[in-house]
Parts: structure tokens; C-alpha cells; sequence
């Protein structure tokens, strides 16, 4: 297999871990960008002498001639993502961009039909759908061992983000958008939004409460980020995300990140998962993208026009 050359456009939490995880996939980064010359440092010193770094997009788009890489990284925050996006599609350069993909559909759209027009792959960054509590649950559920589902609720309590751009984006867009597109990744795009409460609050952060329906299953998502964060479970904070399903013939509980748990009729079933490493769902994410660069198999990456289905939703909050 033809080692793959890529280029990273941000250099924060995500873009670093992107940097590590391609490593570890023999991939070439060949250049990096972000204007935070800590975080450019930081990066390159797990890159290999050869990279290079630019303070942005445009430098590095200027300076990096067009055949020395075949994929560009996209790690920096919705408002920027766009425009990076149709530099880039204009050379055919295939696109892994991480969420929320633009800040709305309009803006995704556009994105959307700038790869299409230049025959590019594009997909979008969800790093939970590789996260094996996340992968196990979606197999519980198609497998019918609860029998067909009627309702399904999360519980998602994050600290406030200390960056500004995050805040302003708000957490239907940063936060509500990781629990959603577990939904539609399990259930489908039918899923429909009958009613939301949000509420952003300086003093106590921002809270979403949203119902939503698909055929004859509920979905209740309560998000909430906040000032005073209480470590939600009672488990130091980690265990952020709180999932509860009900089927026809049972029960299930998962807390992320590995603990899951069914409730039959005549017995209970805990599923024993591997421990959490936080960089391995990115590092799947992109073998993944990588495998359908080469072969046209997605997998269960969101690509193309699945990139839209989210949008339909979260514009509307």
C-alpha cells in the first residue's frame, strides 16, 4: 500500500492527536499549520524532520507544492472550516475535517458540493462512533437481544470550555452534536426533533434538553456544560456520558467510557471492555478513512451527504 502524505491544519488538542495516531499508521506528515508557535512546536516534535510548519492555511497552501500530499487534516474551530475546505477541494486534496463540519448546513452544503464538484473524499470527524463502548452498544441494539427499542436517554455533563470560540459556537454545535450523531448512527436519519429547552447561562454554563422521535422510539438527550462541574456518576469526572435503552424484552445502562451493562427478563449480562484509551477511536477513525480513500468502503465513517443529516437537526435549535 502507497504510504499516504497529509497535512494538518490546526494543531490543538485534536490536531496533535492526529499527528501521533498517523504516525503510528506509517503516514507522512508533511506539513503542519497553526499560529500558536507553542502548539506547532509541541506537534513537530512528533513529526519527523522533514515536516513543515507554517502560522496557517494559507502559507502552508502557498508553500507545500500540490503533489507532495494527498489528504488534508482539518482540526480547527467551525468558523474557519469553510474556507480551508474550499482552498483545498479546488486541488483535489481528499478531506477528514473535524465536527461540526462548518458552522450550519448552509455553510455545509456549500462544502458539500465544492468535494463533489472536484471528486474528492470528504469525511467528518466523530470520534465516538469508534469508541468500543459506543461500538458494543450498537451491535446490543441491532441484535435485537432487547428486543425493539422504545426509548432511549443520555445524560451528557461536560466542565464549560474555557475557549471563547467553543462557547460561541455553543454546545448544541460542540457538545449535543456527539450524542446526536450516535443516534443517527444507530437508528437512522429518519430521527426528527419534537421539542428543545436550552438555556445559556454565564453563571451556571449552558444546558440543552431536547426530545426527539423516530417512528415509535423516543430519544431524550440532556447536555449540559458546566461552571461548577459535580464529577458526574461520582466516578472523578470521567464517566461524562450516561446512556439508558428500553426494549421489548429488556433493559440496558452504559457509562462511558467502558462499562455496559443488560437487564433481561431471566438474567443480566456486564460486558467486560477493553480499558479506555483516548487516542485509539482517532486512530481507527483514520484507518478508516484512509481504507476508504483506497477502496470506496466507508465503513462507519459519516461521509458525503450523511455529513448534512446532523445539520438538519442542530440548525434548528
Amino acid at each position: 500500500m502507497i504510504k499516504k502524505k497529509i497535512v494538518i491544519i490546526g494543531c490543538g488538542l485534536i490536531g496533535f492527536i492526529y499527528a501521533k495516531v498517523l504516525k503510528q499508521l506509517n503516514c507522512e506528515v508533511v506539513a503542519i499549520a497553526d499560529p500558536d508557535i507553542k502548539r506547532l512546536k509541541k506537534t513537530l516534535k512528533i513529526c519527523s524532520e522533514k515536516t513543515q510548519s507554517y502560522k496557517n492555511h494559507l502559507e502552508l497552501f502557498k508553500n507545500v507544492e500540490v503533489n507532495k500530499y494527498d489528504i488534508v487534516a482539518i482540526a480547527v474551530p467551525a468558523k474557519d472550516q469553510l474556507k480551508i475546505i474550499k482552498k483545498f477541494s479546488e486541488i483535489k486534496k481528499h478531506i477528514l475535517c473535524e465536527k461540526p463540519f462548518t458552522r450550519n448546513y448552509k455553510e455545509a452544503k456549500i462544502a458539500l458540493k465544492l468535494c463533489e464538484k472536484n471528486k474528492i473524499n470528504l469525511a467528518v470527524g466523530f470520534k465516538m462512533r469508534y469508541e468500543n463502548v459506543f461500538q458494543k452498544l450498537k451491535e446490543i441494539i441491532l441484535s435485537k437481544k432487547l428486543g425493539n427499542i422504545k426509548y432511549v436517554s443520555i445524560s451528557y455533563y461536560q466542565k464549560k470550555p474555557y475557549q471563547k470560540w467553543a462557547i460561541s459556537n455553543g454546545i448544541h454545535r460542540e457538545s449535543f452534536v456527539h450524542p446526536l450523531d450516535l443516534l443517527i448512527w444507530i437508528f437512522g436519519k429518519k430521527i426528527k426533533i419534537k421539542f428543545f429547552e436550552k438555556n445559556y447561562s454565564r453563571i451556571n454554563g449552558q444546558k440543552l434538553d431536547t426530545f426527539l422521535k423516530m417512528d415509535k422510539i423516543n430519544f431524550f438527550i440532556s447536555n449540559r456544560w458546566l461552571n461548577k462541574y459535580a464529577n458526574f456518576a461520582g466516578v472523578g469526572g470521567s464517566t461524562d456520558f450516561v446512556l439508558n435503552a428500553i426494549g421489548s424484552k429488556g433493559q440496558l445502562v452504559l457509562i462511558r467510557p467502558n462499562f455496559i451493562k443488560v437487564f433481561l427478563e431471566n438474567k443480566t449480562i456486564n460486558y467486560k471492555l477493553p480499558k479506555f484509551d483516548y487516542d485509539l477511536p482517532f486512530y481507527k477513525e483514520w484507518k478508516s478513512f484512509i481504507n476508504y480513500i483506497n477502496t470506496n468502503k466507508p465503513g462507519e465513517l459519516v461521509i458525503n451527504r450523511s455529513t448534512l443529516d446532523f445539520h438538519r437537526i442542530i440548525d434548528k435549535i
